[in-house]
């Protein structure tokens, strides 16, 4: 591995931990919603009557498989979009992609199924 190699490594590896230091800095300073554990948000649901998935969330496997992981559940037009991103950088946004894909894949899951469910 040649210096060139370590140099590129180094600035990946601290631009993952500058996101997530900046990620855990962006969610602990949104405010705590008090209604949020009333009864009636227990009651209040989407058109599906399930509650809204959480923004944000963490999901593995969408971590892990990337753009096959969208293709795998049918959103075919996000794995799409998040190949070319990572074929047009030469793999460099690979980590971020990983990233992007680990926290939205649950909320953008629930909203396909939803909006398949749905007229408007």
């Amino acid at each position: 591995m040649g210096i060139t190699d370590r140099i590129v490594l180094l600035v990946i590896v601290f631009g993952l931990v500058v996101t997530l230091i900046w990620f855990l800095r962006a969610l602990a300073g949104y405010p705590r919603d008090p209604a949020a554990s009333t009864p009636a948000a227990a009651v209040e649901g989407d058109l599906t009557h399930r509650m809204a998935p959480p923004k944000l969330g963490w999901n593995w496997g969408a971590f892990f498989l990337g753009p096959l992981w969208y293709f795998l559940r049918g959103l075919w037009v996000y794995a799409v979009i998040l190949t070319i991103l990572i074929m047009l950088s030469g793999g460099i946004l690979l980590p971020f992609v990983m990233i992007y894909a680990g926290l939205k894949a649950t909320e953008t899951l629930e909203d396909a199924r939803l909006a398949r469910h749905t007229v408007y």
